[in-house]
């Protein structure tokens, strides 16, 4: 694992130095530092420094081994990630106390997921997902998330408390404009995509 922070690092100086100067967001020496904290895994999975997986490629890509990021299908600015709702029927697939998924379309693309074997992932919460734009920028998050789409927002596990009627359901943004905001949406009308961990 020291030896990928390493070679993240490096590849990250060698990145700094090539930036154009047009470039919106550039990543820092600081940035690379929070990043070496991050364990690429090398199967499609990264390790976050609270301890857990987290799928390097939204639900719909694939992970391509060759090259370790995810162009493994498609193309343009999504690469095959898929936006699912939250729910298929309003208000019947959140648990009402605890207020996180246990059904629908986003909790079953994750219940579904699987890279080099890997099964068994879940829905993020708001802090883990928000853990990944924390103290980063778009361009950061790149080096070790490649082919985020930005498009949409990526959906948590968790409704939104100030809605009676549990109608929404939180996401956060992976957008250059937008990197790290949290927003709720309608869990049917409002398909979003979905990044798994475990």
């Amino acid at each position: 694992m020291r030896l990928i922070g390493i070679l993240l690092l490096g590849l990250g100086v060698l990145l700094v130095s090539c930036k154009k100067t047009e470039d919106k967001e550039s990543v820092s020496y600081s940035d690379l530092a929070l990043l070496a904290t991050f364990g690429d895994q090398g199967n499609g999975t990264i390790t976050a420094p609270g301890g857990y997986l987290v799928a390097k490629c939204a639900v719909g890509q694939v992970w391509n081994g060759g090259l370790n990021n995810c162009a493994g299908t498609g193309s343009g600015t999504t690469y095959g990630a898929q936006s699912v709702a939250y729910c298929s029927v309003a208000n019947s697939c959140a648990d009402t106390t605890t207020l996180q998924a246990t059904s629908g379309p986003a909790f079953v693309a994750c219940s579904n997921y699987s890279v080099s074997g890997i099964t068994g992932w879940r829905l993020p919460s708001v802090s883990e997902l928000t853990s990944l734009t924390t103290s980063f920028n778009r361009a950061t998050i790149l080096l070790m998330f490649p082919q985020t789409p930005d498009d949409k927002f990526f959906w948590t596990r968790e409704t939104n408390p100030n809605k009676t009627d549990y109608s929404e359901a939180y996401g956060v943004s992976f957008a250059e404009s937008t990197f790290g905001t949290m927003t709720s949406y309608d869990k049917v009308a409002s398909p979003l995509y979905v990044r798994c961990v475990k």
